[in-house]
């Protein structure tokens, strides 16, 4: 199965130039929980809805005026449209990631595949086996990073 059966497709992107805000808005008018951070053609980065609540609203920053720039995650993972589906999963439960950048043949951002997509156009054992990875992988960078706050008072 290729990543085109799965993804969701019809990306929306902001400008590099945009507020926490104008993601957020993006996010609440198209349901998604990602957004590519655009600096012309190319990706610079991606925005998640934790993102805007860990980096902005948990600073009590208001999003309205923040940059964007100050809420995306320069690290994103992508896969190619015409890539394998076993492949996209592989690097999801390797990186504990839930989501992934779909990218055209441009480079430029044409989808996302997320857990969602996985579990309901994917196989039940593919879902089951993500899952696991990723809450495997967030659990494993949760206790590192709570053994960094208790080491550093």
């Amino acid at each position: 199965m290729k990543v085109a059966d799965v993804m969701t497709s019809g990306i929306e992107t902001v400008d590099i130039g945009a507020s926490a805000s104008d993601a957020a808005k993006v996010m609440k008018l198209f349901h998604v929980g990602i957004v590519p951070v655009m600096v012309g053609e190319r990706v610079a980065g991606v925005v998640t809805d934790r993102d805007l609540a860990v980096r902005i609203l948990a600073d009590a920053a208001g999003a309205r005026w923040t940059p964007v720039v100050q809420a995306m995650s320069e690290r994103y993972f992508s896969v190619p449209v015409d890539g394998e589906l076993d492949e996209a999963i592989q690097l999801m439960s390797r990186e504990g990631v839930s989501r992934l950048i779909v990218e055209g043949r441009n480079g430029r951002p044409v989808g996302v595949i997320s857990v969602d997509d996985v579990s309901t156009k994917g196989s039940p054992e593919q879902a089951l086996d993500l899952c696991r990875a990723i809450g495997t992988r967030r659990r494993d960078r949760g206790a590192k990073g709570a053994a960094r706050m208790r080491t550093q008072h």
